[in-house]
């Protein structure tokens, strides 16, 4: 099955749930092979579209090695306060220099892919169209079926998200 996590990546509630669910769901349903986790952008917390849109694609572009999660978890690490125009291109390549195993050359021609940025966009409208207005934010369902909210969580334990996976499980 498939979590999808929609996220801002200023969002400090998203980096609550990426520092303290995401672990816990890793540990116990993506290593035994029951549960997979996409990352989908989704604007929230970013005051700024140009911004948002760069280190959407950055942390896109750095899936394109396989290293989205690394990367997302190494911005969420550093995150700063809100409202501050701080995830510039100096920021972004000074995580993407920390994500281990990503080639650094790779990485900055894939953030000018125009796929990556039309990505965010299907993410976004994704989210609208599930009446998502703030992140953190999640889908779950079989992969390739039909997944929907999970709309009762914390941000830092696991039994409403335990609870939803053991549903579609079971079903």
């Amino acid at each position: 099955m498939t979590l999808q996590f929609f996220a801002d990546l200023e969002c400090p509630e998203a980096r609550q749930v990426m520092l303290g669910v995401m672990p816990l769901l890793i540990r116990k349903w993506v290593r035994g092979g029951e549960l997979r986790v996409v990352y989908r952008p989704r604007k929230a917390e970013t005051v700024w579209p140009d911004i948002f849109r760069k280190q959407e694609v950055a942390a896109l572009a750095a899936g394109e090695q396989g290293k989205t999660w690394q990367y997302v978890d190494l911005f969420y690490r550093r995150q700063r306060p809100e409202f501050q125009r701080y995830a510039i291109d100096h920021f972004l390549q000074a995580i993407a220099v920390q994500t281990p195993g990503l080639e650094i050359a790779r990485w900055r021609a894939e953030r000018r892919n125009p796929a990556l940025a039309e990505e965010v966009m299907r993410d976004a409208q994704l989210a609208t169209a599930h009446g998502f207005r703030f992140t953190p934010a999640f889908l779950i369902g079989p992969t390739g079926g039909h997944a929907t909210p999970l709309l009762h969580f914390t941000f830092t334990e696991t039994p409403a998200f335990d609870e939803a996976i053991e549903g579609v499980l079971g079903g």
